[in-house]
């Protein structure tokens, strides 16, 4: 899990892209998966504008609920999601 604060959107996505990029680079090979030959990387991207209000919990579901739906869409990338607000 990694926290950036204080940044937009789009500055979220940059970010896991970065680190999508560093970590295909590395090649790092993964020599017991049947799924692919080197280790990747899914991720889920969250962001939000904080009210005050927000629960932990609540911000890890979002983030894991992305992440979820990076794995599904075919693994090795990364998904976001989006709150203008907290529930």
């Amino acid at each position: 899990v990694v926290v950036l604060g204080g940044i937009h959107h789009q500055q979220a996505l940059h970010a896991a892209e970065r680190v999508q990029g560093m970590m295909n680079r590395l090649a790092y090979c993964h020599n017991y998966s049947d799924v692919a030959r080197f280790v990747t990387l899914s991720q889920g991207v969250f962001t939000f504008v904080p009210q005050g209000n927000e629960e932990i919990e609540w911000i890890y579901k979002q983030a894991d609920h992305a992440l979820y739906q990076a794995k599904l869409a075919g693994r090795n990338q990364y998904v976001s999601a989006e709150s203008c607000a907290a529930i």
